[in-house]
């Protein structure tokens, strides 16, 4: 199994406890979310983001497209969000391309990028 799997199979449980397992104490989770902050930094942060995504959309479903590992501990990764506003009942799909920096097997830094070009392009600055 991919050293990201269980982190991303965390984040798709949306339970607290066994995503703040999943993450490094001094995690940075970079989101491009319209109306949030742009940073969630420590395990409470990863709790506070998760708890708007929730407030925000019901039905939430992740569904992973490519995962490539470009490091001994980068990924990128692109998969498809699917849900419904959970005010207007909407549905919607997005596609989400990730970096995830991994430290001792847990997730450092997550930053989430428009286009799979912009993902692959940034690496470089997360390898180091």
């Amino acid at each position: 199994m991919s050293a990201w799997r269980p982190i991303f199979d965390a984040f798709e449980s949306r339970d607290d406890e066994r995503i703040v397992a999943h993450c490094d104490p001094e995690i940075e989770w970079h989101t491009l979310w319209p109306g949030m902050e742009r940073v969630f930094r420590g395990w409470a942060g990863v709790t506070r983001w998760r708890a708007a995504i929730d407030e925000a959309l019901a039905g939430l479903s992740l569904q992973m497209e490519e995962a490539i590992q470009l490091g001994p501990d980068l990924f990128f990764l692109a998969y498809r969000l699917s849900a419904r506003g959970r005010q207007s009942g909407v549905a919607s799909q997005m596609e989400i391309y990730d970096l995830w920096k991994l430290r001792d097997g847990k997730l450092l830094c997550r930053r989430t990028f428009r286009d799979r070009h912009g993902a692959l392009a940034a690496a470089g600055e997360l390898a180091g």
